[in-house]
């Protein structure tokens, strides 16, 4: 029994809670930063990251450090080889002037050679998947938008390129390709030239690895053109190409990111298949591809000549998948990550 004007406080269990919490701002997320921060979570992404970053940094110096003397790819030394053209010492002639070793029969660094193979490697890796991301986009959207007949024969396109025998047209087209490209682009082409083989390559691998990405998008755009933004547009009488290209495009950046770091690797294992089937880069300019194709020769003298370009090789490829997979994963918002 209470007087009048009393006041009754009901016990609340919550109340000190609800207390601390009062004076805290309540701060919105943006997509991104809600990926980002799911993207850091996840240890292994990062470091693929990191890893994948120290090669493109490895990359972008190596024609650096040639330029000016630090590295020498190029240079014959056969006074650190024995009588048996191999390195003359252990582990393939590890010291601390070589800490890769030597390569047999030439005596050349190898940890010249592959650091910058890695340059060679990773640019014919990146302009292919450039190449192939645009075509792959712009189809991909355009046969997802337009739908009808559009759809119809951009998809009997992507069935015939998956169908085409790649490996047997690539060995069978080369000297032809190669002619074109050194007396029709006029690319140079002289002796030990790398620039023929080099457009070779990139434009195989773009030409024929865009049609995953155009499958990708075009159901990306399938949904998309149901989209509200999308009606609004073209009922104002935007164009087709600003409807494609200034309403679909800027919403499709997530799928075409993730398509390219899965992209990458795969086109740092096929530039390493072409050269093992001597379609690709051609010594004496490296790429990793070929380093790895010339220790094969050696694997009983010299161990060690093919173990690091194939760790090499490996890692970038398996840290590129990682890290797409990671990027796939954080920019999912259904992702149980």
């Amino acid at each position: 029994m209470t007087t009048p004007g009393t006041q009754v406080e009901l016990a609340n269990p919550h109340t000190g809670e609800e207390d601390a919490n009062a004076g805290k701002e309540v701060v919105s997320k943006s997509p991104m930063r809600l990926a980002m921060e799911r993207f850091r979570k996840d240890k292994i992404s990062m470091i693929s990251l990191f890893v994948v970053i120290f090669y493109v940094i490895a990359a972008a110096s190596a024609p650096i450090l040639v330029a000016a003397d630090v590295l020498d790819p190029f240079t014959y030394d056969q006074t650190l080889l024995n009588e048996y053209q191999v390195a003359d010492g252990p582990y393939g002639g590890i010291s601390a002037d070589h800490p890769f070793g030597v390569e047999p029969r030439t005596g050349r660094d190898s940890l010249a050679r592959v650091w910058y193979g890695i340059s060679f490697s990773l640019s014919i890796a990146l302009l292919a998947a450039l190449i192939a991301i645009f075509i792959g986009v712009v189809l991909g959207i355009v046969s997802g938008a337009a739908g009808g007949w559009v759809d119809a024969i951009i998809g009997r396109i992507i069935d015939l390129t998956l169908a085409f025998p790649q490996t047997l047209m690539l060995l069978a087209l080369s000297s032809v390709a190669l002619a074109f490209i050194i007396e029709v682009l006029h690319v140079p082409g002289g002796e030990g030239s790398p620039a023929p083989r080099f457009v070779y390559v990139v434009g195989v691998l773009g030409i024929f690895g865009w049609t995953t990405t155009a499958r990708l998008v075009r159901g990306q755009v399938l949904t998309l053109r149901e989209r509200e933004f999308v009606h609004a547009a073209n009922l104002v009488g935007a164009s087709r190409m600003r409807v494609y290209f200034k309403e679909i495009l800027p919403n499709l950046w997530a799928p075409i990111l993730v398509s390219f770091t899965l992209m990458m690797p795969a086109f740092v294992s096929a530039e390493a298949a072409m050269a093992y089937l001597n379609v690709s880069v051609a010594p004496p300019t490296p790429t990793l591809g070929n380093v790895l194709t010339d220790s094969l020769s050696f694997i009983s003298s010299n161990l060690t000549y093919f173990i690091i370009p194939a760790v090499l090789i490996a890692l970038v490829v398996v840290c590129f998948n990682l890290l797409g997979d990671g990027l796939r994963d954080a920019l999912d918002p259904k992702s149980g990550r």
